[in-house]
């Protein structure tokens, strides 16, 4: 999974850097149509992560009270856990 995921993410950054201007409106609609589709697959992705981490009672062992606490107090394009092991910055929420 974790392979699969860096793939996507170059593919993503990849796409990031095109020059969206040069694309036809056909082409537009169709990018349209596949970033959604793109955006709801990761979000399945994402979902089935947290289900196993919560299952597992991650969050709560290593983060937060609870598993939605953890994931709401995540900072920046961190993980809860990733986040959880870093210093608070003085002035920071």
């Amino acid at each position: 999974m974790i392979d699969g995921l860096a793939r996507a993410d170059s593919a993503v950054a990849a796409c990031a850097d095109a020059a969206v201007w040069a694309l036809s409106e056909q082409d537009l609609i169709a990018a349209l149509d596949a970033t959604h589709r793109l955006q709801q697959r990761l979000a399945a992705v994402q979902l089935a992560v947290v289900r196993e981490l919560d299952g597992r009672g991650t969050a709560v062992a290593q983060v937060a009270s609870s598993t939605t606490d953890g994931c709401a107090t995540a900072s920046g394009n961190q993980s809860p856990v990733r986040a959880a092991g870093q210093p608070r910055v003085r002035g920071a929420s």
